[in-house]
């Protein structure tokens, strides 16, 4: 009898532990266990570098060119090359903001043989320069791995000289009296120069990185001296270190 009342007892137990799996299982069947999709978040932009910088000015020369041809020298002409450097630094406080420094200088230069009095053999020489170390504030903008669009503004301070020189081709060391016909001539400004751009850089490498760049130089420039001493009127306002310009560089450092 108790055999009996024990085997009851015992398939009581599993017929309900079974129902309840049953139960169980019917709730399971419901939960859905699809896979969410992960956010795949960039990494802000980060460059720490320096390197070199070649710049071609498209400065406006037709004032200059009137002068040049009464000096008698030949026109200048469009572009000028400007050679230079630059670092720069991504600052990390606000996400992608980058500075930096650079430091840019080139020339043209025009001449021509001549003679004075007929007899003595010149050579007539003048020559435009600028140069400027200027600050730059960029935004980086990441479309894909390794390549950046760069819109930017840079601010600087500078020059812009115009020289002209006559000399014979020889000249003693001792000479008694200064010669009219050997002179130069310098004429500067310092300018003032804002100038927005456009970016497009490219990580070769983890460590290298290529540029190029457009964009407009505006140049203000202020009281023009000659020989850095004697105020000088009527200089053409044309005649200045204003125009578009496009850029390369390469730089080494480190880039994501």
């Amino acid at each position: 009898m108790k055999l009996l009342l024990s085997l009851f007892v015992f398939g009581a137990m599993i017929f309900c532990s079974g129902g309840t799996l049953q139960a169980q299982d019917d709730k399971l069947d419901k939960l859905s266990f699809e896979d969410s999709p992960l956010l795949d978040e960039k990494p802000p932009y980060f460059a720490v570098g320096g390197g070199f910088l070649g710049t071609f000015l498209f400065t406006n020369f037709d004032e200059l060119n009137k002068t040049a041809a009464t000096f008698g020298v030949g026109e200048f002409k469009s572009p000028v090359f400007l050679t230079g450097a630059q670092g720069f630094t991504a600052i990390g406080v606000i996400p992608n903001i980058r500075l930096g420094v650079l430091s840019v200088g080139g020339k043209a230069t025009s001449q021509k043989d001549t003679t004075v009095n007929t007899t003595t053999p010149m050579k007539r020489t003048m020559e435009y320069s600028t140069s400027l170390t200027g600050f730059t504030v960029d935004y980086a903008i990441q479309p894909f791995k390794h390549f950046a669009v760069i819109p930017g503004v840079m601010f600087g301070l500078g020059t812009v000289a115009v020289e002209r020189s006559q000399t014979t081709s020889t000249r003693s060391f001792i000479d008694p009296l200064p010669s009219t016909d050997n002179y130069f001539q310098r004429l500067d400004a310092s300018i003032t120069v804002l100038q927005p751009n456009l970016n497009i850089e490219y990580a070769l490498t983890q460590f290298s990185m290529f540029r190029v760049n457009v964009g407009y130089m505006m140049s203000f420039v202020g009281d023009w001296k000659a020989d850095r001493q004697t105020v000088v009127t009527g200089v053409p306002d044309k005649i200045n270190s204003s125009g578009l310009t496009f850029q390369f560089g390469v730089f080494v450092g480190l880039f994501n």
